[in-house]
């Protein structure tokens, strides 16, 4: 009761001193200076009793001065009779000029929060004796959430969502709150120790949060993306995951204060601009910003901004169909061709042919059905592995095959699977990067590493420069390519195509990895192999047309 007067005191010393009368109001009123000068100085000394009885003897001279029914408030509030405090501060409300009503709303404000945190704490501590701990531990955080000063009751619902209630993620958000807003800074500190032992736990949830926001992005609902980013930050302010993340969201999103509050975040987590700058995207539309042109141009390696300039003299092409719902969307490819060769930092030009267009997506389930439905497919049994949108697993090379002849018999266009080459080169979308995504690779891109226990939706991560999604993770995708004893580039890429196509081969390439991949085997270069008629929980694909 002794900190619950301390308290008091701490929050009308704030109000009195906040409320500054306006002259006429004084002038107009002034019949009961005295009574209310007397009130305020017993106030200040705690002396709640005679102030309520001296604002009481001011009220029968002056029933309509706010300043009386002010006063009374806060006498009201020192003595924690709250629902009369609220009354007789609203009545002041109503009677104050326009110039004082702000210092009332602050008194008003006080007295609501100061009502429920007391109530709180002391519903919290009730619940926790009859072994209510979920609502213990949710009274807890609402009285600090109301009374800043009040960690203590802050801790006590972090110890029961650490403990018994085993909610790590509840209590790392009262942990983060106690940490930003606690009143005193010996405590804050205390908070940021409490939260080391809950890193596991802090990244799985930016991992949540930005699975979330994917969901949003497909749902085309900006605000909510938003809205999740920044409650990622307030949960993960020191997150690198989270830090590259930011960038491709807001970049994709065009959310230009965004992207700037992004990139800034950069250099204080340890991440080159470098890769902030290749996640930006779309790149033409970045670049037509003055601050982002200037920021590439300034930029310490030269060979970035030549790098940006060209991506921004090839023309974005609008993604297509060949036809609609069963058709995979596509999206056409430059007619030049490079593959970044991982023993050398320059470019090196392997193959050169017409435009392609690829995939920009795995082929899912329900494009595979159709082809299944028409009787050119065989059915694949996904064992709880996904349906509809997920992308198509348990699909061998032969299946894959199928599907593609199906496919270009029904468009009337030819559909194939891409080359080793062409896959690296979509993947790394012209760029000189060990990972498809960026070159620093997590679960927050990728569908890699176990993180989820089976493939995803397409499009459930964000997109390389090219727009092509799931390049890497989800599942390992067959390729037109043969395993011998050594893979050869081919000059010419149809011819290759006819080669590897008509020659007897037992054994197929697969690239990008799967959703339980080790992130430390994500990469452009690393390849599987399996044979032609296996059907495996891992393996997809997507496809090419050719022009």
């Amino acid at each position: 009761m002794r900190r619950n007067k301390r308290i008091l005191f701490a929050a009308l010393a704030m109000c009195g001193a906040a409320l500054i009368f306006s002259p006429s109001t004084v002038f107009a009123q002034g019949n009961v200076s005295f009574e209310i000068q007397r009130a305020e100085t017993l106030i200040a000394q705690g002396d709640y009793v005679e102030a309520l009885a001296t604002v009481r003897s001011a009220i029968s001279k002056a029933p309509s001065d706010y300043r009386v029914r002010y006063y009374s408030g806060m006498a009201l509030l020192g003595l924690q009779r709250f629902d009369e405090a609220r009354t007789e501060t609203e009545l002041a409300l109503s009677l104050a000029p326009e110039a004082d009503k702000a210092g009332v709303q602050r008194l008003l404000d006080t007295i609501a929060l100061q009502s429920v945190s007391l109530t709180a704490e002391a519903d919290a501590e009730a619940a926790l004796a009859a072994g209510l701990n979920g609502r213990a531990a949710r009274l807890f955080a609402q009285a600090f959430e109301a009374d800043k000063s009040k960690a203590k009751a802050g801790f006590k619902a972090v110890e029961l969502y650490a403990g018994v209630l085993a909610q790590p993620e509840e209590a790392v958000k009262v942990l983060r709150l106690i940490e930003r807003r606690a009143t005193d800074p010996v405590e804050r500190l205390q908070a940021a120790e409490k939260l080391k032992p809950l890193k596991s736990t802090i990244e799985k949830m930016v991992l949540s949060y930005l699975e979330a926001a994917s969901n949003s992005v497909r749902e085309k609902d900006v605000a909510k993306v938003k809205t999740t980013l920044e409650e990622a930050v307030l949960i993960a302010p020191n997150s690198t995951t989270l830090s590259m993340a930011l960038v491709s969201y807001y970049s994709g999103i065009r959310d230009e204060d965004g992207l700037k509050f992004a990139l800034s975040r950069l250099p204080a987590q340890g991440i080159d601009l470098h890769h902030g700058l290749y996640a930006v995207k779309p790149k033409p539309y970045w670049l037509e910003k003055p601050w982002f042109a200037q920021m590439v141009a300034g930029y310490r390696d030269k060979s970035y901004s030549d790098y940006y300039n060209s991506i921004a003299a090839t023309p974005i092409l609008t993604p297509f169909r060949d036809c609609e719902e069963v058709c995979p969307e596509l999206t056409l490819l430059p007619s030049t061709f490079f593959v970044f060769d991982e023993n050398s930092e320059g470019r090196k030009p392997v193959l050169t042919l017409q435009p392609i267009a690829i995939g920009r997506f795995e082929i899912t389930y329900d494009q595979f059905n159709a082809c299944t439905r028409d009787g050119a497919c065989p059915k694949i049994d996904p064992r709880d592995f996904g349906r509809g949108k997920h992308a198509a697993s348990f699909v061998s090379w032969n299946d894959a095959n199928a599907y593609l002849a199906w496919l270009s018999k029904k468009t009337g266009k030819t559909y194939r699977l891409p080359l080793r080459e062409e896959w690296v080169y979509a993947a790394q979308a012209g760029t000189p990067k060990t990972y498809i995504t960026s070159n620093v690779i997590n679960k927050s891109v990728a569908a890699v590493d176990g993180f989820k226990p089976w493939p995803q939706q397409v499009g459930s991560y964000p997109a390389n420069e090219f727009g092509l999604h799931d390049m890497l993770g989800n599942v390992m995708e067959w390729t037109a390519n043969c395993v011998s004893s050594r893979l050869v580039y081919q000059e010419n890429s149809i011819n290759t195509h006819r080669k590897v196509n008509s020659e007897s081969c037992s054994q197929r390439v697969l690239l990008g990895g799967h959703y339980a991949s080790p992130i430390s085997d994500i990469t452009g270069y690393r390849f599987w192999q399996k044979y032609i008629g296996e059907q495996t929980y891992d393996t997809g694909f997507r496809v090419v047309r050719e022009f």
